[in-house]
């Protein structure tokens, strides 16, 4: 009985924070009942049943396998060459949610303090914890349980939302876990190392988010387009390719590689770039093309829609 109001507790806690976390949880007041002056309301499809669940995904188009009997989805998470597993509960008598990712790390018997460790250390310094092992095949897992009592369902996206958010805490985490399992990073420094970890994280995603677009200027008489994939970037001049490059970053520097084109030079080159709203602005570090620097550096580059 006290494990159940324990468990009830600790879940009411969690949901609270997720409440402040994620406002789209709150309780959408029912058609009809709202005042002129209440704030915008969410709209989608109430989940409140395990077959429900199955149809958010299904009509998604999300590959599942699907288990009624034990109120079980799971969805292949395999991400490059590591295989794993979402598996989602629906636990309907304890009025929750679980969503539980795999990781594809399993533990030596001689590993499982060390992880225990570092996962305690983990799950009291940042929110959403959920670090844990199966008992059962020495697996690891990160869990997310939300409570869908008392208001009695979900919304659709926010069970989308959910299966996002808990693939990619359970990956922002296993990095850090394992360079502890390699002694890579001591136990004490755990904390830190994630910290770290995260913040080149973060800057990673806006690297990646700036420089897989594409953007144009006026120069030379010309309208100009750079266009960035994940590793190749295009130089066009009126639509024509004056310049193909491969393309690195470190830091606030952006070096270029030519692979191709009428324009390309033999040098590399490299420019400090810096990102104003929509807009890049560069500076030349070096190049030997002084073309290139009048093109590059010559007016700010807009984001191409």
């Amino acid at each position: 009985m006290r494990d159940n109001v324990r468990s009830r507790l600790i879940h009411l806690i969690i949901g609270l924070v997720l409440l402040i976390a994620f406002p789209c949880l709150g309780k959408a007041q029912e058609d009809g009942n709202s005042s002129p002056d209440s704030p915008p309301q969410p709209t989608g499809i109430k989940v409140t049943s395990f077959e429900e669940l199955v149809n958010v995904f299904k009509t998604r188009n999300i590959a599942i396998e699907s288990n009624s009997k034990n109120q079980v989805i799971q969805i292949n998470a395999s991400q490059d060459d590591s295989r794993s597993v979402l598996v989602i509960k629906w636990d309907n008598k304890n009025g929750v949610i679980h969503y539980i990712q795999v990781m594809p790390l399993i533990l030596k018997e001689e590993q499982e303090a060390l992880f225990l460790q570092s996962a305690a250390i983990l799950n009291h310094g940042f929110l959403f914890p959920g670090i844990g092992i199966n008992p059962v095949n020495h697996g690891t897992y990160y869990r997310l349980s939300l409570p869908i009592s008392p208001r009695g369902y979900l919304w659709d996206f926010e069970v989308i939302t959910f299966t996002r958010f808990t693939m990619n805490k359970a990956a922002e985490f296993l990095p850090t876990l394992t360079a502890v399992l390699d002694g890579k990073i001591e136990v004490k420094d755990t904390l830190t190392a994630h910290q770290q970890h995260l913040k080149a994280l973060a800057k990673s995603r806006i690297v990646s988010n700036i420089f897989t677009r594409k953007y144009s200027t006026q120069a030379l008489g010309s309208e100009w387009i750079l266009d960035f994939k994940k590793e190749t970037v295009q130089l066009l001049r009126d639509g024509k390719l004056a310049i193909q490059s491969n393309y690195s970053v470190n830091n606030n520097q952006l070096t270029f590689t030519d692979t191709a084109g009428p324009l390309a030079s033999k040098d590399a080159a490299t420019y400090q770039y810096r990102l104003d709203q929509d807009r890049l602005i560069f500076d030349v570090v070096n190049d030997t093309s002084s073309g290139r620097t009048k093109v590059i550096t010559g007016d700010l580059w807009t984001l191409t829609k």
